[in-house]
């Protein structure tokens, strides 16, 4: 079995967001130059993983909240990802250390929302 083990889901259409909010594409856009891509459907990402044999992607967000002051995919998009496609994706989790709650946040994501790494 192929798997990816690193993917950031930024450009999966299901939770890109118009705006500049701190999980949104035009901060997505402005931190990481992602202006000149746009989001993917489903069906298009599925045919990628096809066509390089990957099986599984494993998403992982990023929270960049220090540093950025938002995320590359939160917590709960990872979540909602997974629940729509659980046959080829696993969700990661990811917490700023330095944001009040991260702890909690992070057992959260372990507990609730089904993070597996």
């Amino acid at each position: 079995m192929v798997i990816d083990m690193l993917v950031h889901p930024m450009l999966y259409g299901e939770i890109c967001t118009p705006g500049d909010e701190p999980d949104g594409f035009g901060f997505w856009s402005r931190e990481f130059g992602m202006g000149h891509m746009g989001p993917m459907d489903w069906d298009e990402l599925q045919v990628e993983m096809d066509v390089c044999d990957v099986q599984k992607s494993v998403l992982m967000p990023l929270d960049v909240t220090t540093a950025c002051g938002g995320h590359f995919g939160t917590n709960d998009q990872i979540a909602m990802l997974v629940a729509a496609h659980p046959d080829r994706l696993w969700g990661f989790a990811s917490v700023d250390p330095q944001v009040s709650g991260a702890a909690d946040e992070l057992e959260r994501a372990f507990t609730e929302l089904g993070a597996k790494g």
